[in-house]
C-alpha cells in the first residue's frame, strides 16, 4: 500500500460527512433537536451570553459590545477584567480553528466543565448538550428526529455551515 492510499484511508472516514452534504452545502447534516436547540438558548441567554455576547462572537474589549459590562454582575466583569476584556467566541473561524475537526462529543465535555463556574439557570445534566445544540443551531446545524447526546461522535464540521449567520435574541 502506498502513502497516498493509506492517506486515503485514514481520511476518510472524517470526509464521508462532508461528501454526503456536498450537493446541498445549504442542508447539513441533522445532530441535534428542536427543542433542545431552544432550551439552550434560554439558557445560553440566562448566563453565557452575558460574557460570550448574545451574538456568541466573544468580547474584544471594543466599545460597545453588548451587554454593557457594566450591567454585568461584578463576578463575571471580574473574570473578564483578568482575561483583559476578552472572551473567546463560540462561532466563527477562530472557534472553528480549534473545534471543528473534533466530535461534538468533546465540545459537551468542554462546555460542561465552562459552566460550572458559571451555571445558567436552571442547570441540570442535560445543560451543557442544549448548549451545544443551540451553538450548533446558530452555525447553520439543521435539527432532526435524534438528539445530540454528550457522547454524539459526529465531527462538528460535518454539520454546520462554513461561515455561521449572526445569533439574535
Amino acid at each position: 500500500m502506498n502513502r497516498f492510499t493509506a492517506a486515503l484511508l485514514l481520511t476518510l472516514p472524517l470526509a464521508l460527512p462532508l461528501i454526503a452534504t456536498a450537493g446541498d452545502p445549504a442542508s447539513p447534516l441533522a445532530a441535534y433537536t428542536k427543542d433542545q436547540a431552544a432550551r439552550g438558548k434560554v439558557l445560553y441567554e440566562s448566563t453565557c451570553g452575558q460574557c460570550h455576547q448574545y451574538s456568541l462572537r466573544g468580547r474584544t474589549g471594543a466599545p460597545g459590545e453588548a451587554p454593557a459590562l457594566a450591567s454585568l454582575p461584578e463576578s463575571y466583569v471580574q473574570t473578564i477584567d483578568e482575561n483583559e476584556g476578552k472572551v473567546p467566541p463560540l462561532i466563527g473561524a477562530e472557534w472553528a480553528s480549534r473545534w471543528g475537526l473534533k466530535p461534538a462529543s468533546d465540545y459537551v465535555a468542554r462546555v460542561s466543565e465552562a459552566i460550572k463556574g458559571f451555571p445558567p439557570t436552571g442547570a441540570n445534566e442535560a445543560t451543557a448538550v442544549e448548549l451545544v445544540a443551540y451553538f450548533l443551531q446558530v452555525m447553520g446545524a439543521r435539527p432532526g428526529n435524534e438528539p445530540l447526546t454528550a457522547k454524539t461522535p459526529v465531527v462538528i464540521n460535518s454539520v454546520i455551515r462554513a461561515q455561521p449567520p449572526v445569533a439574535t435574541r
